[in-house]
């Protein structure tokens, strides 16, 4: 009996530990789920992203503004209907983040035939512009915007460091991989 009790306050920390773990995992599944309805996977160079996508302004104008930070390989992609010349700004962020823009005048590669790629699309794109290491805004002051050099109808918001830690340059080929939607472009 004494030992089931040593053993019962022994254990009771480790199994509190877990069950705030699993209720903190959960929580976070279930925040991010309703956060990020519209995903795709994107593929530069030799790294997988996870991106959610935005494709109403509303969206595209709140972007990453408010939000404390992105997971590691995560990231935001704006995915416009046309081509055009693109600005972002830094207004409420609260962390740094890189840009690319992406352009959209490679090929398409439909895999619905596959059953695999059920309910899929598979793209791939051409980096045309990166920005890196955009800082947030210093108390008071106005954010800073900056502009795409060329027309683009996809640009990827991620964490600071990325283009840098993969090497990623203007010219490299980008894979995105639409789930359960049609791509018209």
């Amino acid at each position: 009996m004494i030992f089931k009790k040593k053993l019962l306050y022994s254990c009771a920390p480790v199994l509190l530990m877990i069950l705030l773990l699993v209720s903190c995992v959960s929580q976070n599944v279930v925040d991010s789920s309703a956060e990020t309805q519209n995903l795709a996977s994107v593929r530069i160079g030799d790294v997988v992203v996870e991106v959610e996508m935005v494709e109403n302004l509303e969206d595209q104008i709140r972007g990453l503004s408010g939000r404390e930070s992105l997971g590691i390989n995560n990231g935001m992609l704006f995915v416009y209907g046309d081509s055009a010349i693109r600005s972002f700004w830094m207004k409420d962020m609260k962390f740094a983040i890189d840009i690319i823009f992406i352009k959209d005048e490679c090929h398409t590669n439909d895999a619905n035939e596959d059953a695999n790629y059920a309910n899929m699309r598979i793209c791939e794109y051409m980096v045309v512009d990166l920005v890196e290491n955009l800082l947030p805004p210093e108390l008071g002051k106005e954010p800073m915007s900056y502009t795409s050099k060329e027309a683009t109808s996809y640009v990827l918001e991620l964490n600071a460091g990325f283009i840098d830690r993969y090497g990623i340059k203007v010219g490299d080929r980008v894979l995105a991989i639409f789930r359960n939607r049609t791509i018209t472009n």
